[in-house]
């Protein structure tokens, strides 16, 4: 219903109300005029309003997982699976910088958006967690991208990743002892 999506929308910060008045309108039904409710429910954008959501969303906090993964790696902390749950997962700028967010076809206003927001959190000495690094994608994704671009990009950015990660594993080189059923 429009209450539920309107619930919605406000629970998770993508609008805010403004107001809601409720009214009476007269309408015909056949041959006799009967009293309906009106909801006039005014909404204004809210903080999360430009970021992405659904699908998109899932698939960029799938690639910052990935990444934070491989900042382990290199860093040889511990990776996601060993921290605790009071214990944030945050990535540097400069690994965030690395990657080629291009393909993503933003236009030039919004890369300018993306750069000051990294600006300003290099200014702030703060880290990106899932949901600064959400909201530097979300500058970056032109809305009409295609979702079949949108996948290849941040899947070949994740598969990138992940080479590098397996690149810097050490293999098990030791013989496996196969014993056959007699």
């Amino acid at each position: 219903t429009l209450v539920d999506t309107v619930e919605t929308l406000r629970r998770e910060e993508v609008a805010e109300i403004e107001s809601i008045k409720t009214s009476q309108i007269e309408v015909e039904i056949g041959n006799r005029k009967v009293n309906k409710a009106k909801l006039n429910i005014v909404l204004k954008r809210g903080p999360n309003a430009l970021l992405l959501s659904g699908y998109r969303r899932r698939k960029v906090l799938s690639l910052f997982d990935d990444l934070f993964e491989k900042q382990c790696a290199e860093g040889d902390e511990k990776s996601s699976k060993d921290l605790d749950f009071e214990t944030p997962e945050r990535l540097s700028v400069d690994s965030v910088r690395q990657l080629d967010f291009d393909r993503l076809d933003a236009d030039d206003s919004a890369k300018t958006q993306s750069s000051h927001y990294l600006e300003e959190l290099l200014r702030s000495n703060s880290d990106m967690g899932p949901h600064e690094f959400l909201t530097y994608v979300s500058f970056l994704v032109n809305p009409r991208l295609p979702n079949k671009v949108f996948d290849e990009t941040i899947d070949s950015l994740s598969s990138e990743i992940r080479q590098t990660l397996s690149s810097d594993e050490p293999s098990d080189s030791t013989p496996q002892a196969s014993v056959e059923p007699s």
